[in-house]
């Protein structure tokens, strides 16, 4: 870059100076740079080696699963598959767990008619847990 071309460049930085536009681009660079940094910070906080309960692929497995149970959209199913999360979730296996992943990939309204017994069970879902559930279900009932 010539001297000219950097004695323009001042200039104009200059006259934006004066006229105050620096200081409104000079913020949103600072505010982007800011969200930069802070969700990139944010990213490695949440890495699963920083904590000694989170290194277990199985535990965070347990952990997403309690959570997508409580956290259905319809209060029934909430209950249902919450409590047989609250109580179930640290004894089952892998297997289980992936046939719980299965069932929560259903809509809300074709659990509960399959654990009340309103509609029949299809066969890729009529598993382990399936059953857990529906035993679970009857044990609420005579609370």
């Amino acid at each position: 870059m010539g001297s000219t071309a950097i004695h323009a460049l001042f200039s104009i930085v200059n006259q934006l100076i004066s006229a105050g536009f620096l200081k409104v681009f000079l913020l949103q660079v600072l505010t982007v740079c800011a969200q930069g940094i802070i969700s990139f910070y944010m990213v490695n906080r949440m890495d699963v080696t920083d904590k000694p309960e989170m290194r277990s692929c199985l535990s965070i497995r347990r952990r997403r699963l309690r959570y997508r149970c409580w956290h259905r959209g319809s209060r029934e199913v909430d209950l249902l598959l919450g409590r047989f999360a609250d109580k179930n979730i640290e004894v089952l296996d892998e297997s289980d767990l992936t046939q719980l992943e299965a069932l929560l990939d259903e809509p809300d309204p074709d659990i509960w008619d399959w654990v009340v017994g309103r509609k029949p069970i299809p066969i890729a879902l009529d598993h382990n847990i399936m059953q857990r559930l529906r035993v679970s279900s009857t044990q609420l009932k005579t609370k």
